[in-house]
């Protein structure tokens, strides 16, 4: 009785022993999303899911997060991401090429069930430097030109404004006009305006009084002398 019930201890773990599948395409591209169904069985409870894949010991896999929304490394678990009798899409990126192995790992309350599982990855395309320092080139090269357009236009602005300016002092001479100097001709102004007398009213009322009292002066003298006469 007593090895029988130490049997039947000994069998309970394999009578809910997990059997795990996971599905995925035969090849795949290096650095393109591709997607793997796992499913599980002969279990109960939720597992947290994880995809153990390395290269020189450095993590080359990538699983996309439902509960954030973005791809993350396959070094963490996804949490709670499948429950025991269903199935699950897993979307991966692998970041390098070649014939991998590796392991999915399922975790529930401390216990880590491993299953392997092999991959062949084909190597995907590679952006040549020189392509993207010619793409840059070009585009400073159109930046530079627009610059210079730009420039030449404020410049052609600049010149039509100054000779506008200029021309309320321009001579013109046959088919050439000649721009006298703003300068000079301030200077000019301001030497007109020094030569010339400003009379008030006032003034110019004293200096005929004048003229005319002198006159009457002279008419006086002339009765004076008229009447010793």
């Amino acid at each position: 009785m007593k090895y029988l019930i130490i049997l039947l201890i000994l069998a309970i773990p394999y009578a809910y022993a997990l059997t795990a599948d996971f599905d995925c395409p035969d090849e795949v591209t290096q650095n393109v999303e591709f997607t793997c169904n796992l499913e599980i069985f002969d279990s109960e409870g939720v597992y947290d899911f994880k995809l153990d894949l390395q290269k020189n010991e450095e993590n080359i896999a990538k699983l996309y997060d439902p509960d954030k929304s973005s791809f993350q490394s396959s070094f963490y678990y996804l949490k709670e991401f499948i429950e025991a009798g269903s199935e699950e899409d897993v979307r991966v990126i692998i970041e390098e090429s070649g014939n991998l192995d590796g392991l999915i790992k399922l975790r529930k309350e401390g216990s880590t069930e491993s299953f392997n599982f092999s991959i062949k990855v084909l190597k995907g395309e590679i952006i040549e430097e020189d392509n993207v320092n010619l793409d840059n080139s070009n585009d400073e090269d159109e930046e530079t030109s627009s610059n210079n357009k730009k420039s030449s236009n404020a410049e052609g602005k600049d010149n039509t404004i100054k000779e506008e300016a200029g021309n309320f002092s321009s001579i013109v001479t046959g088919e050439a006009i000649l721009l006298s100097d703003p300068k000079e001709s301030n200077q000019e102004l301001m030497e007109n305006e020094k030569n010339l007398v400003y009379e008030s009213k006032s003034s110019k009322v004293v200096k005929y009084l004048s003229y005319v009292f002198s006159l009457f002066l002279i008419f006086f003298v002339l009765l004076l002398i008229k009447k010793r006469v």
